[in-house]
């Protein structure tokens, strides 16, 4: 009886031993992967890991404190294999820059920031993510005022809504048509080395 007792003591110590263990923890890459396997939204993968979303954001290095809310929009760039780069001069801009050369450019400096996707080839249903940059400018009175919009998109309906929006910001300011083609450049580079930065941030490299 004695043995038994002990027997049975010592089989509750091991499994309590057991249950006691760390279950191996979640990671950004794990969260990563399920997102891209399952087509999920960041919620569901955060569910289905069991972790949260506040730790997701923080394993996804999103902002200290905050949640992934818009920040996880970004998780897009996971999805893009292939990038193409679009410009659009608005207003005033078609006379007052040399549109070429400020396209040039910008292509150059996503090839720069984002030199780990490969330029689309083929048919506009094959590029995985439209970089689109908008240029604005309001007439010829000095000083001139104008507008710098980059937004990426992820073309495919297949991708979760959640992701098709990677990244979004914008410059405005005012400058003489002198300083303007050096304005308009200088906002350009400081859009895109702040989207190459979440694109690294996306995929877990920064």
């Amino acid at each position: 009886m004695k043995k038994f007792r002990f027997l049975c003591l010592l089989a509750i110590a091991i499994c309590s031993n057991a249950l006691a263990q760390p279950l191996p923890s979640t990671t950004g890459d794990d969260i990563r992967q399920y997102i891209l396997k399952n087509n999920s939204t960041l919620s569901e993968a955060t569910d289905a890991l069991n972790s949260s979303y506040m730790e997701a954001a923080r394993l996804l290095g999103f902002p200290e404190g905050l949640g992934p809310g818009p920040y996880s929009g970004i998780l897009g760039f996971n999805f893009a294999t292939c990038a193409d780069v679009f410009i659009n001069p608005r207003g005033s801009a078609r006379e007052l820059l040399n549109t070429n050369a400020v396209g040039q450019f910008f292509q150059l400096r996503v090839k720069n920031d984002l030199s780990t996707l490969q330029e689309c080839k083929g048919t506009f249903e094959e590029i995985d993510l439209l970089i689109f940059l908008k240029v604005w400018t309001v007439g010829k009175s000095q000083p001139i005022p104008y507008y710098v919009e980059l937004k990426a998109s992820i073309v495919s309906p297949k991708v979760n809504a959640e992701y098709r929006s990677p990244y979004s910001n914008s410059v405005l300011g005012k400058a003489t048509s002198n300083q303007l083609e050096d304005v308009v450049e200088e906002a350009i580079e400081e859009l895109v080395q702040d989207m190459g930065i979440q694109y690294l941030r996306s995929i877990g490299e920064w």
